[in-house]
């Protein structure tokens, strides 16, 4: 039989020293403890209320079904474990392993270690010191960097894309061009505003300047070429220049065309008529009707070509508003039609045939002056029915002449060639 100290009735206070059951104890009120234990009891697991304000949980492995809510902090002496923390996040000197989803982050006194790449949908805020650590794949979409130094490594490369426009300061940009030394200025323009690969304006150099890297490179210079030294060149080539205008030229050899002067004269009343006018400085009396006066013609070692004839009479108007007609012929070497058909002596001046060749003619008429010149330019006013730019050398060149004045005078005939010497040397 059970041994009763006390008998709990109903609406009693009862005090008692433990209570051990089997199965549940429950009450309709409230269970006060400073503290319950767990399982077997002992301090693998309990709660604890040390004072009114302070509660002390430990638990080996723990879970909660549903959501904790804490109108305070809550805090651990370990690690706050989760895969998502969402919200305001403060901590220090705190770990996160998972993915962090917060409106803010602040971290004071540590450093942010991540594996990963960390992004913002949103703007920072503030400056970020990256301690002189490297910054890798950045694209920067708009803002200002200044304050600072940009340097690009050895060996990298500063792309500035054709899209956009780079900025500087004149200072700058004279400092950027000054201090090229060694340096390629390639595809720009220095002093002006079209855009023009390789073109300069107003551009002047000190000391030494090369043009181009290789024999076969070609410079054109638009206007004027002046020197207050020498113009040398080391290499033996052709040139060719519009004009060549200077004081004194110095060579070993000439290469070119070079001008030969042919002065002659002939008494002759020409009355519409044609006469070879001698080439080789011979007597008034030695006109010839045809060509086969050995010294009316002459013959070139080089190609050439006639540049100016230049008559005058002594007569004092025997020139003056008359009408002349000036033609040159020239038989090629090696033109059996020269020798065999259509020998030298059969063919009259002023006319051309299959061996003698028009190389050039002019019609011109004399100033309404008294010893009046008249000028036949055989470069401007020539008509011409040869495809020849040059006679070939070798030939038999002719100069027959023709005016409307009739009496017999004496005509002064200077008549310019110019001949090729460029293959001489």
């Amino acid at each position: 039989m059970p041994n009763w100290k006390k008998v709990i009735t109903s609406g009693s206070n009862a005090v008692l020293n433990h209570i051990t059951a089997s199965g549940n104890i429950s009450a309709s009120g409230i269970i006060i403890s400073d503290k319950y234990e767990f399982g077997h009891g002992g301090t693998a697991a309990y709660l604890q209320a040390t004072d009114i304000a302070s509660l002390t949980a430990k638990f080996a492995n723990n879970k909660f079904n549903g959501h904790i809510t804490a109108s305070g902090n809550i805090s651990a002496s370990g690690n706050i474990i989760a895969p998502t923390f969402v919200g305001n996040v403060d901590a220090v000197n705190g770990d996160f392993d998972g993915t962090l989803e917060a409106d803010a982050i602040t971290i004071g006194g540590a450093d942010i270690i991540t594996e990963g790449i960390i992004r913002s949908l949103g703007t920072i805020g503030s400056a970020i010191d990256f301690n002189s650590q490297n910054m890798t794949n950045v694209d920067i979409d708009s803002g200002t960097i200044d304050g600072c130094d940009i340097t690009v490594g050895e060996g990298k490369t500063l792309e500035l894309r054709n899209a956009g426009a780079v900025n500087i300061s004149n200072d700058l940009a004279q400092s950027i061009v000054s201090n090229a030394d060694g340096a390629a200025i390639d595809n720009c323009i220095i002093g002006a505003t079209t855009a023009t690969r390789g073109t300069f304006t107003n551009l002047t150099a000190t000391g030494n300047s090369v043009l181009g890297n290789a024999i076969g490179d070609t410079h054109t210079f638009t206007g004027h070429i002046t020197a207050s030294g020498n113009i040398s060149a080391s290499l033996s080539s052709t040139s060719s220049f519009g004009r060549v205008k200077a004081t004194t030229v110095e060579a070993t050899n000439f290469y070119g065309y070079q001008l030969s002067s042919h002065p002659s004269n002939l008494t002759v009343g020409f009355n519409n008529t044609y006469y070879y006018a001698p080439l080789t400085g011979q007597s008034t009396a030695e006109h010839a009707s045809s060509n086969s006066n050995e010294r009316i013609p002459m013959t070139n070692p080089f190609n050439g070509h006639p540049v100016k004839t230049t008559i005058r009479s002594t007569k004092n108007d025997a020139t003056k508003n008359a009408n002349f007609t000036c033609s040159i012929h020239f038989e090629p070497p090696y033109n059996n039609n020269d020798f065999t058909d259509n020998a030298p002596g059969t063919v009259a001046p002023g006319a051309a045939s299959t061996g003698h060749i028009l190389f050039k003619e002019i019609h011109a008429t004399g100033p309404n002056e008294n010893h009046a010149a008249v000028h036949f330019d055989w470069l401007q006013n020539a008509y011409s029915s040869s495809a020849n730019t040059d006679i070939p050398s070798g030939s038999r060149i002719t100069l027959s002449i023709k005016s409307d004045y009739a009496s017999s005078q004496t005509y002064i005939i200077n008549t310019m060639f110019a001949w090729d010497y460029s293959d001489i040397y």
